[in-house]
């Protein structure tokens, strides 16, 4: 289902969206920036589509971030964002499973056999290790004491 919205002042701010079924608003109308936003521009001020339509409805938003309960950030439905922290942000990445852990964050120095030797050498000092894999003697310990790479430690 395609929908028009306009404004409640009527100043031709006009949204083209579908209707998807999980009742996300994907905003077909406008371009999305490289990280996949809608980008919006209205009485010669850019910011973000979905921040636009919570603000219409809503009000300001007091808070630092604009979260969407959905996680599609093409969705511009006011009744998908919720207001929060970055710490929430954060939070909701983690518990749904969308950060990039092992091998997949961009920064890991180790692979997932070098965690694994890692974790079952139980003879060679932590120090070495760390030497030996040119990483922070703290990455070793944290592997050692399952605070980190628990996806591939918890396997073994």
């Amino acid at each position: 289902m395609w929908r028009n919205w306009l404004d409640a002042k009527n100043n031709y701010m006009k949204l083209k969206y579908r209707i998807t079924e999980n009742e996300c608003w994907e905003c077909t109308s406008h371009c999305t920036n490289s990280e996949g936003y809608v980008k919006v521009t209205h009485n010669g001020k850019q910011s973000y589509g979905h921040r636009y339509m919570y603000e219409k409805i809503y009000g300001k938003i007091s808070s630092e971030v604009l979260r969407h309960t959905c996680d599609n950030r093409w969705c511009i439905n006011p009744s998908h964002l919720i207001e929060g922290t970055h710490a929430d942000n954060v939070k909701d990445r983690v518990e749904r499973k969308r950060s990039a852990v092992g091998t997949a964050n961009g920064r890991a120095k180790l692979s997932e056999l070098d965690v694994i030797d890692i974790f079952i050498d139980n003879i060679t000092p932590k120090n070495t290790l760390a030497k030996r894999y040119n990483v922070d003697p703290k990455v070793i310990r944290d592997i050692k004491n399952g605070k980190t790479w628990i996806t591939v430690t918890s396997k073994i």
